[in-house]
């Protein structure tokens, strides 16, 4: 009897068979006969439209009713293959995936084919090695590795995970030197260890005058003249209980570290998975090290520059008493002075400050409040009053007295105070001959007020300060000065500053690259000292035995045994290697966990996957955790097993309150037409008793291979048509709806920030923003980057969680500074003292909505920019406020001159 492999097509009506030709096979199937020490081959191949999956048929089959199986890794059955019979030949198919019409096996994995003959078993073929087509093997195997893995982080409670992102190399020093102590005590128990006497069969020499079992007796009687006879003899054996359970408990640790050797690779593949999709979206291809060196040597530039004024200041008044007045006037600010309104400048050793005082009124802005409309003026004897007839006041301050410059930003510029009127007293320039009115410029032509007076233009040049508000000016030290005046002396200072922070954090991410190098040769260390200790002769003595860790008299009473359980009690604190949920035979690589559906195995490992990222990533709490994680064991132990799965988990916020999440796994939701959908995956936000749905739909997709059509599909007739059309106007319509999928190429994500207009075409979306309300991003075991930047879309833009680091969970440890837009808004600069996260929220330049900014960014970035944390609006599709632009002109020009405003 012979079996053949090969990829095949049929039609969903059983009536056409279709073999694909060894021309199309990729590099590395092989198939055909079974004289091959093995079979390796794809899950499906996609060829002219069609799907060829992997059948089977027997040669020279005999008219017999053969049963064929697909056997585990120890070749027992677990599921039957169905047949189909046409032009002579039968072949056997996987037909257990009833979603899916196309015919053929969809197992991913290593498994057999059995041929059974009455229930006996009469062939097995060679190996099959199936490939899963969507992503790649080595994936794959750590989707199996990461379902047992996140198994021992539910039943640790994640301390594991904690331990090895958390306590840094330190602690695996510790471990090191820790295991290089036990080692000595080891060495000391090999050369002495505990033993038992033991029974042994043996050929015992008659000798009268020892002790004689009856059996020899009886025999010795029967054979008179025989010495030796079959017995049992006592010898010492170092086999006891407390050898081998230190031999059990040092391979579990040594399995441990491996396991975290391999954890910390995957940790780090994702670090930098994430460095380089933010060096894909740098479509400028900025070298963005050399970038941040050009960045900071301007800052240093412009503090050089003041320290140097400092340093060269003399205090020196210099007075003109021809050209300067005294002055004394009140500002009523009632709306903030934006510092794009305030342009500084460094000349001749000074430092001149041009502003212009704007206000609002009926969401207009004028440059003069209503009730500013006289002043004080003095040559130097009496004060007398004069009109300000303004429609547009212009201040300069020029001078050399940094301290008054400050004093001056401080009480006017950066005042908060809208209600209270500032008195300033100060020393001017004379603008205008007529010493009733000499701060005027200019008078304006064909235009007077209601009493007939002439409008004119005032322009205050401030030589010195005397006092602001009643107070004298105050001495600041040179830091104080360079960081308050720095920000007015460069058009793009904060820009600068911003783009430097984000520079900055990049970098560190690439340095951090080098702190799990370090961390993984630590445990190397260990593992190697692991394997010295095994190799002593007392373990080779020893059988390998899963053992439950108990006390006993020797643990107790010896001192070495004594001090070896306290290291493994010390260790175990460490590092969570002992516990009585660990099964030691659930080895990584575990081959019977492989013959699982690509398709199933991706859907569940995505829920179990979320919440683990969730938890461990985020610091959100599962709440039901003994439900999820005897669902897990199930599912990995192919019990019977409900697909009906939810996780609940809360995070807390600020002032006590808290977020509840619960993430439903094919939960059945009525649409509005009454009909029942099913989502993979349906998010259920609660806070404040406002809830919030999110859908997400698994794809298992090779969009490389099945192209930019089927993603335009995808994403049209399942996240919009499907789950966001089918549940509008309805309890169940979502804020957001999208397709998870494996093909991590950077092409194939798209959080629904910004549609051009051919997108708004596929999508059937011409006119209407897209503010993130679907889309579509990859989710594998090496890079969970897009699902954190999709979770934190949902808390920060939708949910309005700004105020929070999404990147580690921190919800305290925040530093916030806030400062001003082109147009006046409010900015907000965040950095996390946690994980050292840095983002800013913002608002778009036309409408002022907000924006959020990363350095990995959900919204799309806008090209047209230097940097690649300059974004897109999703609602109105506009850029930024972070870099200086004109837009604030148009914005806040002032009207023409209205003399029934005043």
């Amino acid at each position: 009897m012979k079996l053949i492999s090969f990829m095949m097509n049929v039609d969903k009506n059983l009536k056409r068979i279709e073999f694909l030709d060894k021309g199309n096979y990729k590099k590395g199937t092989i198939l055909g006969e079974d004289n091959k020490e093995f079979w390796v081959t794809y899950t499906h191949y996609r060829v002219n439209s069609k799907r060829y999956r992997l059948g089977f048929s027997i040669v020279d089959l005999s008219d017999k009713d053969y049963e064929v199986y697909i056997l585990d890794s120890e070749k027992e059955p677990i599921n039957k293959l169905t047949s189909i019979s046409g032009k002579g030949i039968k072949i056997f198919y996987d037909s257990n995936d009833n979603n899916d019409p196309d015919v053929g096996s969809n197992a991913s994995g290593v498994f057999y084919v059995g041929v059974f003959e009455n229930g006996e078993r009469i062939y097995v073929s060679p190996p099959i090695y199936v490939l899963p087509s969507s992503l790649s093997y080595g994936d794959y195997l750590e989707m199996i590795n990461d379902l047992i893995q996140i198994n021992e982080h539910l039943i640790e409670d994640n301390k594991s995970k904690v331990f090895l992102a958390g306590k840094g190399v330190q602690n695996l020093v510790e471990i090191g030197k820790t295991l290089d102590d036990m080692k000595k005590v080891l060495e000391k128990i090999n050369a002495n260890p505990a033993a038992s006497l033991k029974a042994i069969p043996a050929k015992i020499k008659y000798d009268p005058k020892k002790a004689i079992s009856p059996k020899i007796l009886v025999e010795k009687k029967m054979y008179p003249f025989k010495n030796k006879f079959k017995g049992q003899m006592k010898v010492e054996s170092v086999d006891i209980y407390e050898n081998k359970i230190i031999k059990y408990l040092l391979n579990l640790l040594k399995k441990k570290i491996e396991l975290y050797i391999q954890s910390l690779n995957n940790y780090k593949e994702q670090k930098k998975r994430e460095i380089d999709i933010i060096r894909e979206q740098n479509k400028k291809e900025i070298d963005f090290d050399s970038e941040l060196g050009k960045i900071e040597k301007k800052l240093i530039d412009i503090k050089e520059d003041i320290k140097t004024i400092i340093k060269n200041n003399r205090s020196l008044e210099n007075i003109d008493k021809d050209k300067d007045i005294k002055i004394s006037f009140d500002i009523y600010k009632k709306a903030s002075i934006p510092k794009s309104r305030v342009n500084g400048k460094i000349e001749d050793n000074k430092v001149i400050l041009y502003c212009n005082f704007i206000t609002k009124r009926e969401n207009r802005f004028i440059s003069l409040e209503r009730s500013f409309y006289s002043y004080a003026v003095s040559p130097f004897e009496n004060f007398q009053q004069s009109r300000f007839n303004a429609e547009s006041f212009m201040l300069k301050f020029e001078t050399s007295n940094l301290n008054e410059l400050v004093f001056f930003i401080d009480e006017v510029i950066e005042r908060e105070d809208f209600k209270n009127p500032i008195k300033i007293k100060a020393l001017a320039k004379r603008e205008y001959y007529d010493n009733n009115d000499p701060l005027c410029v200019r008078v304006m032509k064909n235009y007077t007020y209601g009493d007939g007076s002439p409008v004119k233009e005032y322009y205050i040049n401030i030589k010195k300060i005397y006092s602001l508000n009643n107070k004298k000016v105050p001495e600041y030290s040179e830091e104080e000065i360079v960081e308050k005046l720095a920000p007015y002396l460069n058009d793009n200072y904060e820009s600068i500053v911003e783009n430097k922070r984000f520079l900055e954090l990049y970098k560190k991410k690439e340095d951090n690259l080098s702190c799990y190098d370090d961390k993984i040769n630590e445990l190397k260390k260990a593992k190697s000292r692991l394997d010295e200790i095994l190799n002593l002769d007392l373990f080779k003595e020893v059988k390998e035995e899963k053992l439950i860790l108990k006390p006993t008299q020797i643990f107790t009473n010896d001192n070495n045994y004594k001090k070896i359980w306290q290291y493994f009690n010390a260790l175990n604190k460490k590092i969570y290697f002992i516990h009585d949920f660990i099964d030691s035979n659930m080895l990584l690589n575990e081959k019977s966990y492989l013959i699982k559906s690509t398709h199933e195995i991706y859907e569940y490992w995505t829920f179990f996957k979320m919440i683990d990222v969730l938890i461990s990533e985020l610091k959100w709490r599962l709440k039901n955790k003994n439900e999820v994680l005897n669902n897990l064991n199930k599912y990995m132990q192919w019990d019977y097993f409900q697909g009906n799965l939810k996780a609940k988990l809360e995070h807390d916020l600020k002032n006590n309150e808290k977020i509840d999440l619960v993430i439903y796994f094919n939960k059945n939701i009525k649409s509005n037409d009454g009909k029942i959908l099913r989502p993979d995956f349906t998010f259920e936000f609660r806070k404040d008793n406002r809830n919030c749905i999110v859908y997400l739909d698994a794809k298992y997709r090779n969009y490389r291979e099945q192209g930019k059509e089927q993603w335009f599909k995808d994403i049209k007739d399942v996240a919009i048509d499907k789950y966001t059309k089918k549940f509008r106007d309805t309890e169940n319509e979502p804020i957001a709806s999208f397709i998870v999928h494996p093909d991590t190429n950077n092409e194939w994500t798209f959080y629904g920030g910004y549609l051009d207009d051919k997108l708004e075409k596929k999508f059937d979306m011409e006119g209407i923003p897209p503010e993130h309300k679907f889309g579509i991003f990859a989710f594998t075991p090496n890079n969970i980057q897009y699902f954190k930047n999709f979770i934190k879309m949902i808390l920060e833009y939708h949910l309005e969680l700004y105020n929070y680091c999404w990147n580690c969970g921190e919800i305290d440890n925040i530093e916030i500074k806030v400062e001003k837009t082109m147009g006046g808004f409010n900015k907000y600069h965040y950095t996390c003292k946690s994980c050292g996260e840095f983002w800013v929220k913002n608002h778009c330049e036309k409408e002022g909505h907000s924006l959020i900014k990363h350095l990995f960014n959900y919204h799309t970035p806008d090209t047209d920019k230097k940097y690649p944390w300059y974004v897109k609006c999703p609602r109105c599709g506009k850029n930024d406020n972070g870099e200086n632009t004109t837009v604030f002109e148009e914005l806040c020009e002032f009207p023409t001159f209205d003399p029934n405003i005043l």
